[in-house]
């Protein structure tokens, strides 16, 4: 005579896992993380002007 045994009567229930990530804001990743030499200046010439302004 066989005994058939569920998952659920041998094994421990599954473990459930919470990952928390924090939201951030899309204008903010679009403009500050996505595309950073879109905001600084290029060339060496192109810096010296913002520095010197």
């Amino acid at each position: 005579m066989e005994q058939h045994v569920t998952p659920s009567e041998d094994a421990p229930p599954p473990l459930m896992y919470r990952v928390e990530r924090p939201v951030y804001d899309e204008a903010y990743l679009h403009t500050q993380l996505l595309h950073p030499r879109e905001r600084s200046p290029k060339t060496i010439r192109q810096r010296l002007a913002q520095q010197l302004q």
